[in-house]
């Protein structure tokens, strides 16, 4: 619940940032 949540304010050109914190 709390990664959709975060993942919903996460511009596209970060989440590949994103991915490699929460991987």
């Amino acid at each position: 619940a709390l990664r959709q949540l975060a993942w919903s304010g996460v511009p596209p050109y970060l989440r590949p940032t994103v991915w490699r914190l929460l991987l």
